[in-house]
Parts: structure tokens; C-alpha cells; sequence
């Protein structure tokens, strides 16, 4: 390749993840979604609603 670039192996995981991501962009509710995911990671587990 012209640039040096070699792309790391890709990995099983790598897949799942894709998979995953198209999964949520493809959700009607996008920023709702969003918006829990910040929540959750700000907030303490007792906080988030059951």
C-alpha cells in the first residue's frame, strides 16, 4: 500500500461488534438509547431505573 498503512488482523470479535453497531443504528429510537447508555455510565446502578 502506497501509505504504509497495514490493518491490524481482524478478530471474531470485530464482527460481533459490527454486527452490534449496525443492530443500534437501525433502532427507531436512536437517541433514546443515546441518551441511557450516558446515563448509565454516570450514574450508580442503584440510581437507573429497574
Amino acid at each position: 500500500m502506497a501509505t504504509g498503512y497495514k490493518p491490524e488482523y481482524w478478530q471474531p470479535e470485530d464482527s460481533a461488534l459490527i454486527f452490534c453497531l449496525l443492530n443500534f443504528s437501525q433502532s427507531a429510537n436512536l437517541p433514546e438509547e443515546i441518551s441511557s447508555l450516558m446515563l448509565a455510565q454516570t450514574v450508580s446502578i442503584d440510581k437507573l431505573p429497574g
